[in-house]
């Protein structure tokens, strides 16, 4: 029996794609597939949307897949604009206003479909289902009857809360033979010859406005902040060259259009605002106590806002009035990436045109509040041994394990993102 075991700092968001499916997907060239929608058509200038069901799906507990589940799950999202119901084997979106670009929307991981069992779980329809939990322990097995084709490997075990030395200790002990690694040990890495899956820029960390303070209601703080911070330096020194440095939300190989969007540090107009507020009573940045490299960021941050005048003080946890956030890209859709950042940094995500320009002006009035300030693009990083075949990710590094298999019988794969 084939099991890869697979262990990180928080809940998996292998669940999202493994376990549980939505009704569109996107592949690696960033063009929408079905999934659990064979098809979806348009009518009355994108006021009303109709997705028809894959017929021959089941939920893992045997239940056939059928629109009132999927209306379920929509329904229960809030502040979305639709109002969602069932059709004959499909389901209908209607809104008093233009979704041009629903269907991306749909493959974003938050939209994906379950059902509950008998014994009050929510089940999916995923190559994989859950087989139990047991405290930060999941442990999944294939789907024998999953409508794409049975998995190779036989089960998947996810471990959270693991810290990145474990995962470091697994590998070289060959307890694992798959974990994730940080960007800044890439280049150590590199050196010493070791098998490496690398991803696009597909990982971006943020400063985020975490407080109420009256003083950072004022847009030329948050601005000042920003135009103080030596963004080349954090990903020079910090990261090894490793990614690029980031002025707008989304990298620029998937927007296309980052590059007009200014990130170069500027500290003679970053005085000049923070002259014209005034005086500000202490800021502080908070950071991951048990991330060294979270750490140095807030620290270098927070020198930074001292060159111009700003008491900032970098503290360990989550009360700092600024915090340091990573958001992964959620899809290969700009459109559909945008949206789903937006959401993920707690901002608004209003329905976004697919069109460059519209894309280009929503980022643009988001990034022109300063409520989430991009610092770096990351590579997401994998390090496999050998033994692991047919081993592929999407270019946002989103591993695809439905085909893995191991070169050895009766071997055990240990998978730590």
């Amino acid at each position: 029996m084939q099991t890869v075991v697979m262990s990180g700092d928080s809940t998996p968001e292998a669940l999202d794609g493994l376990a549980f499916e939505t009704l569109v997907t996107i592949d690696d060239s960033g063009h929408l597939q079905p999934a659990l929608a064979t098809s979806w058509t348009s009518s009355n200038n994108g006021l009303r949307w109709e997705f028809e069901l894959r017929h021959g799906v089941t939920f893992h507990d045997g239940t056939p897949l059928n629109p009132s589940p999927v209306v379920e799950t929509l329904s229960k999202i809030s502040n979305q604009p639709w109002r969602v119901r069932p059709g004959n084997n499909s389901v209908i979106f209607e809104s008093d206003s233009a979704l041009p670009n629903l269907p991306a929307m749909l493959s974003l991981p938050q939209f994906a479909i379950s059902a509950m069992s008998s014994t009050g779980e929510a089940v999916g329809t995923g190559p994989f289902q859950i087989d139990r939990r047991n405290g930060p322990s999941f442990t999944l097995k294939a789907n024998d009857d999953y409508w794409g084709g049975r998995p190779f490997i036989d089960a998947l075990e996810l471990l959270t809360s693991r810290a990145p030395r474990d995962q470091q200790n697994d590998f070289s002990f060959d307890r694992a033979d798959v974990i994730g690694l940080a960007p800044e040990q890439l280049r150590r890495a590199q050196q010493d010859r070791l098998r490496l899956g690398v991803s696009r820029p597909a990982e971006t960390l943020f400063v985020v406005i975490s407080s109420a303070k009256a003083e950072l209601r004022d847009v030329r703080v948050r601005q000042a902040i920003s135009l103080a911070i030596d963004r080349e330096a954090i990903h020079s020194v910090i990261f090894q060259h490793q990614g690029e440095t980031a002025s707008g939300l989304l990298p620029n190989w998937l927007s296309g259009y980052e590059f007009l969007f200014e990130s170069s540090q500027d500290l003679t107009r970053a005085r000049q605002l923070r002259m014209e507020v005034g005086q500000t009573p202490a800021i502080s940045i908070g950071y991951d106590p048990g991330d060294p490299t979270e750490r140095v960021i807030a620290e270098r941050i927070a020198l930074n806002a001292h060159d111009i005048g700003l008491n900032m003080q970098a503290v360990a946890g989550n009360s700092g009035d600024l915090r340091i956030r990573s958001v992964t890209l959620p899809s290969l859709d700009p459109a559909a990436a945008l949206s789903g950042s937006l959401d993920r940094l707690g901002l608004p995500s209003a329905s976004i045109m697919s069109t460059t320009e519209s894309l280009y002006a929503s980022e643009r009035a988001a990034l022109q509040t300063y409520e989430a300030i991009p610092l770096v693009h990351l590579p997401r990083v994998t390090m496999l041994k050998d033994r692991v075949r047919d081993w592929s990710a999407s270019p946002a590094g989103e591993w695809q394990l439905d085909r893995v298999w191991l070169a050895a019988r009766n071997a055990r794969v240990e998978v730590h993102p």
